[in-house]
């Protein structure tokens, strides 16, 4: 009994000793992946200990040629904001997220021979898992996309431009890494 009353003594000693960390208040995140589609996301969020909100912005560098064999090219910009909520945000747990943006793009799509103009907007909600290992971060999840465009279609081919509205929702597949500060 005395050997335990001890090392409770020793344990909460060294607890009251130990340095307080002090947690980073910022983060900023990025989708490396987006950048083999020659998209440079980015996030930066204000950080709680459960709790992240911010600005994000897309840019779409992809350059202004036919789409590529998976899917089109795009060339605009997106801007919006984010949110994150977790158990805690600086050791690994379950996440839900969010983005909601406004966007403006060229799309050149895959074999056609001409381009659409998207204006419009989109959001997304994510379910996934966080990994923190002291300063940076990464993140997985999935969840759904939905989009909302005006889209204005120009044929090269006939010289014909058509307009129409667009509402869609998609899969959506999250991995970000991010960095604490």
């Amino acid at each position: 009994m005395r050997k335990v009353l001890v090392l409770l003594l020793f344990f909460t000693l060294n607890s009251w000793a130990a340095p307080k960390q002090e947690f980073s208040n910022w983060e900023v995140r990025t989708a490396p992946i987006a950048y083999l589609a020659k998209w440079i996301t980015l996030d930066l969020s204000y950080v709680t200990d459960s709790f992240a909100f911010g600005p994000s912005i897309i840019s779409y560098a992809s350059p202004e040629t036919v789409g590529g064999m998976l899917a089109p090219t795009y060339n605009g910009l997106a801007y919006g904001g984010n949110f994150v909520l977790a158990e805690t945000l600086y050791r690994n747990s379950l996440y839900l997220s969010g983005h909601a943006y406004a966007e403006n793009f060229r799309s050149y799509p895959h074999a056609f021979l001409g381009y659409q103009n998207r204006t419009g907007g989109k959001a997304n909600i994510v379910l996934g898992y966080r990994w923190v290992n002291i300063d940076i971060t990464s993140m997985f999840g999935v969840g759904m996309e939905f989009r909302n465009h005006k889209v204005e279609s120009v044929n090269n081919f006939t010289n014909s431009v058509t307009e129409y509205n667009e509402n869609t929702s998609l899969l959506h597949i999250e991995f970000k890494i991010g960095y604490l500060f």
